[in-house]
């Protein structure tokens, strides 16, 4: 009797009792705002990624990494471009002295091994082949990427096209030469406008000129004039024996022609 009165007490105090609820609302609503923020730093990551590769590969100079044995690792599509090449068949492929001219190859050889040690090259100028056969310079720096134990792993080289600049530089070489021609000329020109003699003489000159109505004047090397006067004849002479010993340059020269001869006075 005792224990049927304990078992109903048993009931009507569990009838009593507050339902056991799991709300799970703020947890879901954290859990969800976590995921959502999650999927805008991965979008955001992402996009930050593709501007990366987008900079890379659209750069204004080439880009490149090489291995150990001097194959592409990565290269960007502006080296690509200027090689004619695809990045299939290339990345992982070819080695950089597949597209390098003879005499270049020569000079990567003993590069590179001493690059890899020192882990810098700083503007070294090379030719590059493109796939149509054709060659153009470049200017290449690098350094170099090792592990953890020293070992080299991989090159970041940046590489600059430098035809506009060579062929600046041969315009110019160009241009200096075809002055030095003319100049020469000139001076064959002027030195035929008249001759001077005994050259070098002790005190004397004779000169032999086709200006006549004209000066004539003698200069120092400071272009300091020490003698001028009038001359009207094809042959006069040049006393010089009040000067002292030295190279002296004599100028001839009318309204149309001028002409400077170099002298040289030793007594």
């Amino acid at each position: 009797m005792k224990n049927i009165k304990l078992y109903k007490k048993s009931i009507a105090k569990a009838e009593h009792t507050e339902p056991y609820t799991t709300d799970i609302g703020p947890k879901y609503t954290r859990l969800l705002t976590s995921a959502r923020l999650l999927k805008k730093d991965k979008e955001e990551l992402q996009q930050a990624l593709e501007e990366i590769a987008a900079i890379y590969n659209n750069a204004p100079c080439g880009y490149h990494s090489l291995n150990d044995k001097g194959v592409f690792i990565h290269v960007n599509d502006t080296e690509l471009q200027w090689l004619g090449e695809t990045r299939t068949g290339f990345e992982g492929v070819k080695k950089i002295t597949d597209i390098l001219s003879a005499e270049s190859k020569k000079k990567f050889a003993h590069i590179f091994p001493e690059f890899m040690k020192t882990g810098f090259l700083r503007e070294e100028e090379f030719f590059f082949v493109r796939k149509d056969g054709s060659s153009f310079p470049v200017l290449i720096n690098a350094t170099a990427n090792y592990d953890g134990k020293g070992n080299y792993k991989s090159s970041r080289s940046v590489v600059m096209d430098i035809s506009a600049r060579k062929q600046l530089e041969e315009e110019l070489l160009n241009s200096h030469r075809d002055l030095q021609r003319k100049n020469d000329a000139l001076t064959i020109a002027n030195e035929n406008l008249f001759s001077i003699y005994p050259n070098p003489s002790t005190r004397i000159f004779t000169l032999n000129s086709e200006i006549t109505n004209g000066e004539i004047s003698v200069a120092d090397l400071q272009g300091k004039i020490i003698f001028s006067s009038k001359i009207n004849s094809t042959t006069s002479t040049l006393d010089l024996s009040h000067q002292s010993n030295g190279i002296y340059f004599v100028t001839i020269k009318n309204e149309k022609e001028s002409s400077t001869q170099k002298i040289i006075i030793e007594k």
